[in-house]
């Protein structure tokens, strides 16, 4: 490992890791056990698998960051000008002039 957000573990070999292991045979991988989410994708430089990279957080602070990034979608400029909200994603009514009959 040559990054950890905590420092702790870097130059840890994660190589036996279901995730890590994924990644480096090239797969995405995603999982999600108890409240814990996991996915690793393949690194490429210049085309060629040079390593992984594995992300583990909590789904609370997953579901914390998506429901921020809701409420800042929902205020932006763009946004504002929005006929209809769905899912927590703004769609435009289509224009008259363009609706098909």
């Amino acid at each position: 490992m040559l990054a950890d957000s905590y420092g702790s573990d870097v130059g840890l070999n994660l190589s036996g890791d279901l995730a890590v292991s994924t990644a480096l045979q090239g797969h995405e991988y995603a999982h999600t056990l108890g409240d814990v989410m996991t996915a690793a994708v393949p690194l490429r430089k210049e085309g060629r698998l040079a390593g992984a990279v594995s992300l583990s957080q909590p789904l609370r602070d997953v579901a914390a960051v998506l429901a921020d990034l809701r409420i800042r979608l929902a205020l932006s400029p763009s946004c504002r000008s929005c006929s209809r909200r769905s899912s927590g994603w703004c769609w435009r009514e289509p224009s008259p002039a363009l609706s098909v009959s």
